[in-house]
């Protein structure tokens, strides 16, 4: 037996059902990828205005040249089912394809750039803490004798900076 629904609100012809917000995050993230594009019939938008954006890049004296050609979605290694139900994270490899021009030469090469997080980790939350503190001492170890050495040489370093300004004819 089903409850009959009563609606005291004053607004009528309301949808029962509400909007599916997921829909609007995957469908943002396709148009971002366009995976599904062929890459010479991508739009210039997402991850392709992105490489378009920052591509060509020139060496100073313009003899190299790195230019970005087209980039390409792998297969993921789990659906992102089996990846929720495994606790981990879906991810797909991100190949780039790259030209470099040398002068006359012209060297063409697909790079790898993404990196699988799809994985499980190989240590434990208590070695991820432990390795965390012992870098942590270690820094603040350095920051130390570092701040000892520069108080302990501080007129020696006064000396130094004024004769670099009076080289460079700063009064």
């Amino acid at each position: 037996m089903s409850a009959e629904r009563k609606v005291f609100g004053k607004l009528q012809g309301m949808a029962t059902t509400p909007p599916d917000l997921i829909e609007i995050q995957t469908k943002s993230y396709q148009d971002f990828l366009q995976a599904d594009v062929p890459p010479a019939k991508r739009e210039n938008k997402g991850l392709q205005a992105i490489f378009n954006e920052i591509f060509p890049i020139s060496s100073y004296d313009g003899r190299f040249t790195l230019d970005f050609v087209s980039y390409n979605l792998g297969e993921p290694k789990k659906s992102y089912l089996a990846a929720l139900m495994d606790g981990e994270t879906y991810s797909r490899p991100l190949q780039a394809t790259f030209r470099l021009k040398d002068g006359e030469d012209v060297r063409e090469d697909e790079v790898f750039l993404g990196r699988d997080y799809g994985h499980a980790k190989n240590y434990s939350e208590t070695t991820a803490t432990a390795i965390d503190r012992e870098v942590k001492e270690i820094i603040l170890n350095a920051h130390a004798r570092t701040e000892k050495i520069l108080t302990e040489h501080m007129d020696k370093m006064d000396e130094l900076v004024l004769d670099i300004m009076l080289e460079k004819g700063c009064k």
